[in-house]
């Protein structure tokens, strides 16, 4: 049955190599696919960056502009600005009231201030 073994192991192997090929074509496929992919989620970093340094320049300049206000109480620059509201009589000229609270561990009260507008 020599003959034989050697038709069947040549039908085996031209068989696998087959297969094989068919393999090799679908992880390519999956390559590509991931490949795209990657590309894609780049592309999506990068704009999610730009946005982070956009956001961190604008709290910079924010704390830049808005620095702690001085407390009446406790005289250290500890005020956080906690709300703002329009103020009650002169609102229509574009004034404000600003709430503090002292962010001083020993101090913590609370106290209001006019913004003219």
């Amino acid at each position: 049955m020599e003959p034989f073994d050697s038709i069947e192991k040549l039908i085996t192997e031209h068989g696998s190599a087959a297969i094989l090929r068919e393999h090799i074509a679908l992880l390519k496929e999956q390559m590509t696919a991931k490949d795209a992919k990657i590309k894609e989620l780049e592309v999506l970093l990068k704009h999610t960056e730009t946005k982070l340094d956009d956001y961190k320049r604008q709290v910079d300049r924010f704390q830049d502009e808005k620095p702690a206000d001085r407390c009446p109480f406790c005289r250290r620059t500890t005020g956080q600005l906690t709300k703002l509201d329009p103020h009650p009589v002169f609102h229509f000229q574009g004034w404000k009231v600003a709430h503090y609270k002292c962010s001083n561990p020993q101090c913590g009260k609370t106290y209001d201030k006019n913004l003219e507008g």
